[in-house]
C-alpha cells in the first residue's frame, strides 16, 4: 500500500518537474496563460531582444512612477529583474536599436512634470548609461496624457510622434550613431492619445487613438512616406473599431492591434478584438482569436513567433488615468500563425465594428460592402456607403451619392477623403489655412474685461487648455498672442491665470 501511495506521488512529481511550462499553462480560445509580472503594471514600456522580453517603468497600484526593470524568459516561463532605470517613468515611449533599448520621454514624480530625456540599456551588460539622451528643446510634449508619445524604429533611427497638446503635434527622429535630431513633416497628423505605432516596409503608420479634451475619436490610419517626407490619410481603409490604448506590434509586415478601449471613458466597452492592418492588400480585418477578456494600457511583444500580451489593466476608466490594480498581473500569449487567421467572410466584406455605422440598409444589404455595386435608394441614387454618418445631414442632403466623396459635414463641406490633402481641423478648415475670426472676452474676479479678435483655432485653443486646467491638467496660465493690440511694438502677448478667470463668451463672425 505504501509503496503503491509512493509511485503515484512520484509520477506527480515527475509530471510538474519536468513539464513546468505545460502545468503551469492553461489555454483560453487558443491564448495561453504564461507567468504573471512580478508586480502588475500600465504605461510601461518594453523592448524584445535574442528571444527574452523587457519591461521597464510602468505604474502599479502602489505606486504612479517605478524604474523596475523586468525580464522575462519564453523558454523558462520565468520572470527576473535586471537593473533598475536611472529615473522613474511612466507613459515613456519605446524602441531597440541592436541589443539596446531605448526609453523615451515619460513621466516623472508628478503628472505636471514629464521627462525631456532618453535612458539607453544594455542588455549584454544589464547596464544603463550614466548620461541620458537630452531632446531637442522645442520637443515639449504632454505626457501626462497616457499614449501622447509614440516610437519606432527604423535601422538605426528612432521616429517619434509627440502630441504637445490637444492641436499639436511634433514629429522627430533621432539617429542612435550620430546623435543627430531631425524635425520632420507634421502637417498631416493629429493631436491623439492611446494610438498605435508601426514601421511597414519603408513607410510609417499611426493608427487609432481619442483626442484628449474633445474626445474625437479616430478610426483614420496615417501613412509617412519616408521618400517623399510626407504624411497621408489613407483612401478607403478604417479600423474596424475605435480603439484607445491597445496593445501593438508588428510582424510578417501587418501591424496587430489588440484591445484597449472603444473610447477613453470610465463607461467605455474594453475590446477583445485583435484588428491586423496589411498596408498590401488596404485591409483592416479581425483576427478569429480574441483576446480571453478585455485590457487596455497593455504590452505587446513578439518572441519565437509568439505575440506575449503583458500586463495592463481588465477594467475602464478616464483618458489620462494610471490606475490599475494588484490582483491583474495576467501575461497571456498566441502563435503568430494562430492570430493571423481571419474569417472567409472578412475576405469579402469589411465586418461590422458595432459603431454608428447601420448594419443594413432597408433592402437587407451591407451600407459598404467594399464593392461598385451598391444597393439604389428609391430615387436612383445610392444609400449611405458605411460611415458613421446618418442617413441624411442636417441639410437633408444624403451622406453618399455614389462616388468616392465621403458625406457631408454639418457646414456642407467633405470630410477627409484619404487623399493627400490635408485633415480637416475641428472648426472645418484645412491646418495652416486661415480660419474664421472671433472675439474671445474675458472677465477676470477684479472686474477687468480684455477682448481679443482671435482665429476660431486660436479661441479653441483656449477652451482647450481651459478644460484640461479644470480637470488639473496643463500650465496654470495661459499665453494670448495679442497682435491686433501691439501697437508700435513687434509683438504683445497675454498671459491670463485660470483662477483669476471670473468667466468669458465668444462672438463668432
Amino acid at each position: 500500500m505504501k509503496k503503491g501511495l509512493f509511485l503515484v506521488l512520484l509520477t506527480i512529481f515527475m509530471m510538474v518537474t519536468i513539464h513546468p511550462l505545460k502545468a503551469h499553462a492553461a489555454e483560453t480560445n487558443g491564448w495561453t496563460k504564461r507567468a504573471d509580472l512580478p508586480e502588475e503594471r500600465i504605461g510601461a514600456s518594453v523592448g524584445v531582444v535574442e528571444g527574452k522580453i523587457y519591461v521597464f517603468g510602468g505604474a502599479s497600484q502602489q505606486s504612479k512612477f517605478n524604474n523596475s526593470t523586468y525580464m522575462y524568459d519564453p523558454k523558462t516561463d520565468l520572470w527576473s529583474e535586471k537593473a533598475s532605470m536611472p529615473r522613474l517613468r511612466t507613459g515613456a515611449a519605446y524602441a531597440t536599436v541592436g541589443k539596446k533599448i531605448y526609453v523615451i520621454g515619460g513621466l516623472t514624480d508628478t503628472t505636471k512634470t514629464v521627462h525631456k530625456t532618453i535612458d539607453v540599456y544594455d542588455t549584454e551588460l544589464d547596464q544603463w548609461t550614466e548620461e541620458p539622451i537630452q531632446m531637442p528643446e522645442k520637443f515639449i510634449y504632454t505626457s501626462y496624457i497616457n499614449g501622447s508619445l509614440r516610437a519606432v524604429t527604423v535601422g538605426e533611427k528612432i521616429y517619434i510622434v509627440a502630441s504637445l497638446s490637444s492641436s499639436q503635434v511634433n514629429f522627430y527622429s533621432y539617429d542612435t550613431v550620430s546623435g543627430e535630431w531631425e524635425s520632420l513633416d507634421n502637417s498631416q497628423l493629429t493631436s491623439r492619445q492611446g494610438r498605435s505605432i508601426a514601421e511597414i516596409n519603408g513607410k510609417l503608420y499611426i493608427a487609432g487613438g481619442e483626442a484628449n479634451v474633445s474626445r474625437t475619436n479616430d478610426k483614420n490610419i496615417l501613412e509617412y512616406d519616408m521618400t517623399l517626407e510626407k504624411w497621408q490619410r489613407l483612401k478607403d481603409i478604417q479600423l474596424n473599431s475605435f480603439a484607445y490604448e491597445a496593445a501593438y506590434a508588428t510582424y510578417n509586415h501587418k501591424l496587430f492591434m489588440i484591445g484597449g478601449q472603444r473610447i477613453g471613458d470610465r463607461s467605455s466597452k474594453l475590446l477583445k478584438q485583435v484588428q491586423i492592418f496589411d498596408p498590401k492588400t488596404s485591409q483592416v480585418q479581425d483576427s478569429l482569436y480574441e483576446i480571453p477578456e478585455g485590457r487596455v494600457g497593455s504590452m505587446a511583444a513578439i518572441a519565437d513567433d509568439q505575440l506575449y500580451v503583458i500586463g495592463g489593466r481588465d477594467y475602464a476608466e478616464s483618458i489620462g488615468s494610471y490606475s490599475v490594480k494588484n490582483n491583474f498581473k495576467s501575461v497571456i500569449s498566441i502563435p503568430l500563425k494562430n492570430l493571423q487567421k481571419v474569417s472567409k467572410d472578412q475576405d469579402e466584406t469589411k465586418p461590422d465594428d458595432g459603431t454608428s455605422e447601420e448594419p443594413k440598409d432597408q433592402d437587407g444589404t451591407k451600407p459598404d460592402d467594399g464593392t461598385s455595386e451598391e444597393p439604389k435608394d428609391q430615387d436612383g441614387t445610392k444609400p449611405g456607403d458605411g460611415t458613421s454618418e446618418e442617413p441624411k445631414d442636417q441639410d437633408g442632403t444624403k451622406p453618399g451619392d455614389g462616388t468616392s466623396e465621403e458625406p457631408k459635414d454639418q457646414d456642407g463641406t467633405k470630410p477627409g477623403d484619404g487623399s493627400t490633402e490635408e485633415p480637416k481641423d475641428q472648426d472645418g478648415t484645412k491646418p495652416g489655412e486661415e480660419a474664421a475670426k472671433g472675439i474671445l472676452s474675458i472677465t477676470m474676479i477684479n472686474g477687468l474685461q480684455k477682448d481679443y479678435l482671435l482665429s476660431m483655432k486660436e479661441i479653441n485653443d483656449f477652451l482647450n487648455w481651459y478644460k484640461e486646467r479644470s480637470f488639473g491638467i496643463g500650465m496654470n496660465f495661459y499665453e494670448i498672442n495679442d497682435e491686433h493690440n501691439k501697437g508700435p511694438f513687434t509683438s504683445k502677448k497675454d498671459y491670463v491665470v485660470y483662477q483669476n478667470i471670473l468667466m468669458f463668451d465668444i462672438k463668432q463672425y
